[in-house]
Order: structure tokens, then C-alpha cells, then sequence
């Protein structure tokens, strides 16, 4: 799916429904690359219009899916210390992400 159409599906969705943690590694990668630096903005303008602080959450949620992807090549490459202490910095962006960013 092109990035464009990705974050139009991801618009799509209700509040609260964006989970990255549903999403494989290929859809990971695209949603980073769709919310990457000035798309950001872009992003935000489709998936949380009107929300406070909606860039600052998107690019939250970018940190979240890079820090994902990462954790999930740690795990199949056997490095699971690795991939636990990434999984607790994507927990840690979960909790400080305003609720209708959470899912």
C-alpha cells in the first residue's frame, strides 16, 4: 500500500483504534515513513485533525513504530535482552501518549 493510502486508512479508523502493535513489520515501516519529519504534520492533519498537540503525538507514535520494529528484529535475531528493553521504551511512549492516541 503506497504511504499516502496508508495514512488515509490509518485516518479512517476511529480514536483510539491506531494500534501499532497489530501491525507486522511491513506496515510498521510504512506508517514510519509516512509520518517521517514534514509528514508529520501531514499525518497529524489526517489522523487527529483538531486535536492538542496532534504532531507532537505523531511523531511520538513514529518513535513508538521505530522503536517496535526494532524490538521485533531484536527478537528474530535471538537478542531477546535486546528486544525487552525495547519493548519497555515503547511501553514508556504508550503511557505518555494522550488518550486518543492510546489503543
Amino acid at each position: 500500500m503506497p504511504t499516502s493510502k496508508f495514512v488515509d486508512h490509518v485516518k479512517s479508523l476511529e480514536p483510539g483504534m491506531v494500534n501499532l502493535d497489530g501491525m507486522d513489520s511491513s506496515d510498521l515501516y510504512k506508517f514510519i515513513s509516512a509520518t517521517r519529519g514534514m509528514n508529520a504534520t501531514r499525518a497529524a492533519g489526517r489522523m487527529f485533525k483538531g486535536e492538542k498537540l496532534a504532531t507532537q503525538t505523531v511523531r511520538a507514535l513514529h518513535n513508538y513504530a521505530y522503536t517496535k520494529v526494532t524490538a521485533i528484529a531484536c527478537r528474530e535475531r535471538g537478542e531477546i535482552k535486546s528486544a525487552l528493553s525495547y519493548e519497555g521504551t515503547c511501553d514508556r511512549i504508550h503511557r505518555d501518549l494522550p488518550g486518543y492516541a492510546k489503543w
